[in-house]
């Protein structure tokens, strides 16, 4: 029962970090697509 605990966190945490590298890769996608725009509409 409690490996079963360690592998379930472990799980989670790697979701976690998961879903965080892609919040960041959208932000900075979407941060460098805004960036472009406004330098076109100049």
């Amino acid at each position: 029962m409690h490996k079963k605990h360690i592998s379930f966190s472990s799980f989670m945490l790697t979701i976690t970090s998961y879903v965080g590298f892609l919040l960041a890769a959208l932000t900075i996608t979407s941060a460098l697509f805004i960036g472009l725009s406004k330098i076109r509409l100049i």
